[in-house]
């Protein structure tokens, strides 16, 4: 088990439809290596981030191109990089179920903290943070 002060892994993923369910193994696998251990509402949300964050990288940005996980003793963080320089939006939810807009609200109202920035190659990094 490794030290809550710092801990920092990354997955490169393909764009395919099981690539959420990788990144959700990567966490998990990410979550079990630390030590303290984190809740089970930590755990949950970050598992459901991260699946809201890749889907959203390969439904509307191209892709994920990589996740990394990293933690401090007071928080966990995940950083999703995409091809795509456009920021993440609210959209009204469709509740037909064919249209989505339901990932991105969840994942700002999941996070204690957000980031979106840029990349050198045009593409971006979105960047959610939950308390330990």
């Amino acid at each position: 088990m490794e030290d809550a002060r710092s801990r920092e892994t990354c997955t490169d993923l393909v764009c395919r439809p099981g690539a959420a369910a990788e990144a959700r193994s990567a966490a998990r696998a990410f979550l079990d290596g630390l030590s303290p251990q984190v809740g089970v509402r930590v755990a949950e949300n970050l598992l459901l981030m991260v699946s809201e964050l890749v889907t959203n990288a390969i439904r509307h940005a191209g892709g994920a191109l990589e996740v990394r996980f990293s933690s401090t003793p007071g928080s966990l963080h995940v950083a999703v990089d995409d091809a795509s320089p456009a920021p993440p939006r609210l959209r009204q939810p469709d509740w037909t179920g064919r249209g989505g807009g339901f990932g991105w609200s969840m994942v700002y109202k999941i996070a204690d903290g957000l980031a979106v920035r840029p990349r050198g190659d045009g593409g971006k990094t979105v960047v959610a943070f939950l308390a330990r």
